[in-house]
């Protein structure tokens, strides 16, 4: 076991500093195009690629994006955790897809409160594939089909509450379809255990935020919340 948390500890921390220059690019406001460059000496900046783990442009030094080393610690710490709790496999390779994608767009969501599309679709089609195939080889089509359920429900669910509250967004809505499918993988106690954890959090997030303002004023991200919701829900699950 210390061998293979501590190999997915080192590949988090290398996927995160890939997964940097994705966070660079999309953390602009929703009425700003995408980032390409950096915007104090214009070097080109794309998806998937090194960004110095320092958060500092590689040329002009400027600070551009998450603070340093957070992106790679925060992957690090959820692949090293979900190898804690589960073997190599199929179902580990599709939470660490949804992990490295949930890392990515917490980083978005915090700085700018958006939750790429295009990034959403990515984690779910890679965890989808991965469970599918891990269902194909082992035959659990009841467990897929509840993960699958789950993700919808879930999704269903936050709508609901979008139509009704202005705190969630339909970034949160397409999140959750994520969130339900990689926790519903360990059963519908799992999701709603998840999303009842994503409360709680953003709750405690809200009081302290308030109290280092000192006014209960602005909105906080959600996303981060549901994420560390459904990690929490599948580290306690799973067996």
């Amino acid at each position: 076991m210390a061998i293979r948390v501590a190999a997915c500890f080192v590949l988090g921390w290398l996927v995160g500093g890939m997964v940097r220059a994705t966070v660079v690019v999309h953390a602009v406001p929703s009425t700003s195009p995408w980032r390409t460059a950096c915007p104090s000496c214009g070097v080109r900046i794309g998806q998937l690629t090194w960004w110095p783990a320092s958060g500092r442009c590689p040329r002009c030094k400027a600070r551009v994006g998450a603070s340093p080393y957070g992106v790679e610690a925060a992957s690090a710490l959820v692949f090293a955790l979900l190898a804690l709790r589960l073997p190599f496999g199929l179902t580990l390779l599709g939470l660490c897809w949804a992990g490295a994608v949930g890392v990515t767009l917490a980083f978005i969501d915090a700085a700018v409160h958006r939750l790429p599309n295009r990034l959403i679709a990515v984690g779910i089609v890679g965890t989808l594939a991965a469970f599918t195939a891990d269902t194909i080889l082992g035959g659990a089509w009841m467990q897929l089909g509840i993960a699958c359920l789950s993700a919808l429900g879930l999704s269903l669910i936050y709508l609901l509450v979008a139509i009704a509250a202005p705190g969630i967004g339909l970034g949160d809505v397409k999140l959750a379809v994520l969130v339900g499918l990689a926790t519903g993988w360990f059963g519908v106690t799992a999701t709603v255990s998840a999303a009842i954890a994503a409360i709680m959090i953003n709750g405690v997030a809200a009081i302290a935020v308030a109290i280092r303002r000192r006014r209960l004023s602005g909105s906080i991200a959600h996303g981060p919340s549901m994420l560390v919701g459904a990690l929490v829900a599948i580290l306690a699950i799973s067996p």
